[in-house]
């Protein structure tokens, strides 16, 4: 098997004469340029020629090179056992496309169209891809650059395996296309006998990718948030360098395990270093008092949206950290910011989904969010501080917290399952596991047990073969953020990964990580060896699909967003206008399957990492402190104009 360009040899004897590749696409300098006197010739001898990215083919010229953005790579025409309407994609490619109306058909356009791998709506206006010449039928010509598809890591790889199949055979070429690997791909095929050590390899690899590829070093630690769905025309995704909380956390604690785990130094030293520095930063954490978010993370740096679950999963990891080192430094902040999230929460057993600084305060302080009837309980919105309110009831003995958490669960149950969903139904049962976990642990009721069987049953329904956890909408009209419901839709919000129920694509950022962590709390509360299989069947399917790509080390040992388990590729509708098909999330991706991976080692939890009653002794002078509800500021004119997620 080979990465390098695999038509190097098939073609080499036509090039220059027949075939006219980009070879230093995207730059265009090189771009050729045929006359008719050329192509007249060509077809008087009968041969046929294939060009790609020209600047000119006899009288046809092209426009200079124009980039795509969500456009897709669709089949406008039959050919070979291409379908009309089949997708593909060229991610960011260029093109040069013919200039004026000459009547060119198409067998491949690049359109903004919603689908999994099939059109679902209508043909979108598209512009032409692959065309014959309309003035010589003999002469095939791509207004972008083909021959870079695995360079390039077009997908799905083997539909364009497919495609250069059909113009090899067109071109009379009768060397076979050799074989070939995505430049990124899984580790191992879903058939492949693993390595004994498969498991503790994949751990290193992940740990190396947070360590060297997501930290710089520039007054303090930074940690990106990842990698951009975005792929340009050599492969590459862009860094996502602007700093969020969650992600760094999260980071944290996998980095603190990983000391535990190793006994390694550097890991303790630089998730300790993270951890400070997070609290010392107003652009992460905020520090004054009298602001009514006092004491809540920000959303990225210096935005300060403060979302519900991002400041409760900031604390649970905290608390982890904070208990794996033996170290007490962070238990003011961290209980501080419970309260603070606590004191804005409802009698429903929920809370506002973010509170935003100034914009959240016009007209109200934060006093006014604890008494508003306000109801949701999407569990992407809500488990994370149901779950982390049980922890808090262990660490103070404060009942609100247990009130809260276990309203809003009891309330979520007897809709189920029946509920709001964000990015898709699967990653909402997933979320319900981990603070099901912690109440049965808490309260072990026959009810209590049941709720859990419940959800567990439904999860073990979405299991695939492989390991991989189905994608699946349900109830749309409770969906945030459905498939688009039409072409036009498409990239312009987040969305899910699929269509439809059936798109084999499994979500990476959004379920799979929930899933695995809350099945090990799960077998922790209970010992049900059964839901340890489940948990053991993801770190199968984990270990196969962690990215390898030696021609893109920085995203080697890497868990990307969307697989699709039967092409046993990343893909899937790449709709999502914040978080596509391609993207690599340091937080809740990669860093918490390293945190579960952690904790099946160590044999410990989130939940057994908690000490009953440690936190209690400094609860009182920390409720003293946030029950003042101070003036708000009379100029709150300083909002942010950029709108977070979930705010729409």
């Amino acid at each position: 098997m080979s990465t390098t360009n695999p038509l190097a040899s098939v073609l080499a004897p036509l090039l220059g004469t027949r075939v006219f590749l980009a070879d230093d696409y995207p730059s265009d300098h090189c771009s050729p340029v045929l006359d008719d006197a050329f192509l007249a010739a060509a077809s008087q001898r009968g041969e046929r020629l294939f060009i790609e990215y020209p600047r000119q083919v006899g009288r046809l010229q092209f426009a200079s090179p124009r980039q795509c953005h969500y456009e897709r790579t669709i089949v406008f025409r039959p050919f070979g056992d291409f379908a009309v309407g089949e997708i593909m994609t060229m991610h960011s490619c260029w093109l040069r496309l013919p200039e004026g109306d000459l009547g060119v058909e198409p067998l491949l356009i690049a359109g903004v169209a919603a689908g999994y791998r099939k059109i679902a709506y209508e043909m979108p206006d598209g512009l032409p891809v692959l065309f014959f010449h309309p003035n010589y039928p003999q002469v095939l010509i791509a207004s972008g650059c083909l021959s870079c598809f695995q360079r390039a890591r077009y997908a799905p790889h083997a539909a364009w395996r497919d495609v250069w199949t059909w113009i090899l055979q067109w071109l009379g070429v009768k060397e076979p296309l050799p074989d070939t690997l995505p430049a990124l791909r899984p580790t191992y095929g879903p058939d492949d006998e693993l390595p004994p050590d498969a498991k503790k390899t994949m751990y290193q690899r992940q740990i190396s990718w947070l360590t060297g590829s997501c930290l710089g070093d520039y007054s303090g630690i930074q940690v990106s948030e990842g990698f951009n769905s975005d792929i340009d025309a050599y492969g590459r995704q862009k860094p996502r360098f602007r700093e969020r909380s969650d992600c760094m956390l999260q980071v944290a604690t996998a980095l603190v395990c990983d000391s535990v785990v190793n006994s390694n130094p550097e890991s303790r030293r630089l998730g300790t270093a993270i951890i400070d520095q997070i609290f010392r930063n107003p652009a992460h954490f905020v520090l004054d008092p009298k602001n009514p978010c006092y004491s809540q993370f920000t959303f990225y740096e210096n935005v300060f949206t403060h979302y519900t679950f991002g400041n409760c999963w900031n604390s649970r990891h905290v608390l982890a950290a904070a208990s794996l080192l033996g170290t007490n430094r962070w238990d003011h902040h961290v209980l501080r910011c419970l309260v603070s999230i606590l004191r804005s929460a409802n009698q429903n057993g929920c809370r506002r989904i973010n509170l935003r600084y100034p914009e959240s305060f016009s007209e109200h302080n934060w006093d006014w969010y604890a008494t508003e009837d306000y109801r949701n309980f999407c569990p992407h919105r809500q488990a994370g501080m149901w779950e982390t309110f049980i922890l808090a009831f262990r660490l103070t003995g404060h009942q609100p917290f247990l009130d809260v958490a276990r309203k809003g669960l009891t309330t979520v149950m007897q809709d189920y399952p029946r509920l709001q969903w964000m990015n898709n139904y699967s990653a909402e049962v997933a979320k319900l596991i981990m603070p099901l976990s912690f109440l049965l642990r808490l309260e072990d009721t026959p009810q209590h047990r049941a709720w859990l069987e419940r959800v567990v049953a439904d999860l073990e329904a979405l299991f695939q073969p492989c390991g991989a956890i189905a994608d699946t909408v349900r109830d749309l009209e409770l969906a945030t953020y459905p498939p688009p419901r039409s072409n036009a839709e498409y990239g312009t919000r987040e969305a899910c990964l699929i269509q439809e129920n059936g798109d084999p694509c499994c979500d990476l950022l959004y379920t799979v990580p929930f899933a695995y962590a809350g099945l090990h709390e799960a077998y922790a509360a209970t010992g049900n060896e059964h839901w340890r299989q489940l948990s053991d069947r993801i770190t199968d399917f984990i270990i196969r699909v962690q990215a390898v790509s030696p021609e893109h080390p920085e995203l080697s040992g890497a868990w990307l967003r969307g697989f699709d388990y039967q092409l046993w590729e990343y893909w899937s509708s790449s709709a999502d206008a914040g978080w596509g098909a391609w993207c690599a999330e340091t937080g809740w991706t990669n860093a918490p399957i390293a945190i579960t991976l952690a904790f099946q080692k160590l044999k410990t939890s989130f939940y057994d990492l908690i000490e009953d009653g440690r936190l209690r002794s400094i609860l009182p002078e920390i409720l003293r402190e946030m029950s003042v509800v101070h003036p708000l500021p009379n100029a709150v004119n300083a909002a942010s104009t950029q709108k977070p997620p979930g705010t729409e």
